[in-house]
């Protein structure tokens, strides 16, 4: 037998890629990557909906710590920067009719993500600022709201007082 024919890698042309090799430590790191790379030029809601899809189905997969760190990280920066552009939408309009449909949904929607990115990393304090103002809009929970105000004004001032914290 010739060396191509013992040898696979002798086959291919020189421009081919190789398939990723699978860590089975690491088996959603392909989608990790793809986040990451999304994540560096996304320019849309659109791009930032799919760097979260990627980053969710990257931790269903599976990551090792230091990768699930990462990813979660990201998470709840890319929830985090989807919630406030819809907040943006929300609160610029605040005496919009709760009852519409589309407003009901993208309320929902960034609540959700609001809630997402705190179960990630509690001490994200724009985040709970914004729960508290959503919840603040017609038809929201007040009692949610001020708690997450509360919440917002303890971890500021928690904040303020440790010199090694991030200013809020």
């Amino acid at each position: 037998p010739t060396e191509a024919e013992e040898s696979p890698a002798a086959a291919e042309s020189p421009g081919d890629a190789l398939p990723p090799i699978e860590d089975p430590d690491n088996p959603g790191q392909a989608q990790l990557d793809k986040a990451l790379e999304l994540k560096l030029t996304a320019r849309s809601l659109k791009d930032l909906n799919e760097v979260i899809d990627y980053l969710d189905e990257a931790l269903e997969a599976g990551l090792d710590s230091g990768n699930t760190d990462c990813a979660e990280q990201l998470l709840a920066a890319s929830l985090m920067q989807r919630a406030q552009s819809l907040s943006a939408a929300l609160l610029s309009n605040p005496t919009a009719n709760p009852n519409d449909a589309r407003w009901l949904r993208i309320w929902h929607t960034a609540l959700t993500d609001l809630g997402r990115c705190v179960s990630l990393d509690e001490n994200q304090l724009e985040a709970w600022m914004l729960i508290g103002r959503l919840q603040s809009l017609p038809g929201g929970n007040k009692s949610e709201a001020r708690r997450a105000l509360n919440r917002f004004i303890r971890l500021a001032d928690e904040a303020t007082d440790d010199p090694n914290a991030d200013t809020p």
